[in-house]
């Protein structure tokens, strides 16, 4: 979380993406880390962006049953 935190406020891009589109709030739901979901939340993170496989992170936390992601999303 405080890495996060640390590259947010040194100006890193929200919604960069890596070779399959996923952003860091897709990784960051993927892998049920819900502080960072809301810490990227708070920072104006794009909700409607898609992955290459066309899922929003809202997708993947149903996908994976994550309700305390969900209920961020």
């Amino acid at each position: 979380l405080e890495v996060v935190k640390m590259l947010l406020d040194k100006g890193a891009t929200l919604d960069s993406t890596n070779e399959y589109a996923q952003t860091a709030l897709h990784l960051a739901t993927e892998y049920d880390k819900a502080q960072i979901v809301g810490l990227l939340l708070e920072s104006g993170a794009n909700l409607d962006l898609k992955t290459s496989w066309g899922m929003t992170a809202l997708d993947i936390a149903l996908k994976h049953n994550y309700q305390p992601v969900v209920k961020l999303l």
